[in-house]
């Protein structure tokens, strides 16, 4: 059963269209008709995040999914994650992050997964099934793995 009410916002960052493209008939297939953003860098991303946070109406819930590419040109998921960090604990509280990459690295996997908004390392390509089990289970809350 796919939990529509979960997510209010899922945000893809990748620097590939055509993957995001792809991603976003995923979500559409499995039932989610919340609001889908794409950005194709970390900066852009950043930069709605912190327009986002100045009007959010429910400040510490967790309301935005994000999906991030591990590899991108500019601003890299490091790089991304360490702003990120930055954040106020509650602002931060309202978004869960998977991170999605070909490599299956073990270092990549535990960096990632050591950031407490990190909540899922997922491999490449995702699938339908993967995005069905994202959006039904909401993968817990801040800080649960």
């Amino acid at each position: 059963m796919v939990n529509t009410d979960l997510w209010q916002k899922v945000i893809l960052i990748d620097d590939d269209s055509l993957l995001n493209l792809i991603h976003r008939k995923f979500l559409e297939i499995v039932g989610y008709h919340g609001t889908i953003l794409e950005f194709h860098n970390g900066f852009q991303a950043l930069e709605f995040i912190y327009r986002e946070i100045e009007t959010a109406p429910t400040i510490g819930k967790v309301i935005y999914l994000i999906i991030l590419d591990l590899e991108m040109p500019t601003l890299n998921v490091w790089g991304f994650l360490e702003r990120f960090q930055k954040l106020d604990p509650k602002v931060k509280g309202m978004f869960k992050i998977i991170v999605s990459s070909s490599s299956l690295n073990p270092e990549d996997i535990n960096r990632a997964l050591a950031y407490e908004s990190v909540g899922e390392y997922i491999s490449k390509p995702l699938t339908i099934e993967a995005f069905r089990r994202i959006i039904g289970d909401g993968i817990g809350v801040v800080g649960e793995k």
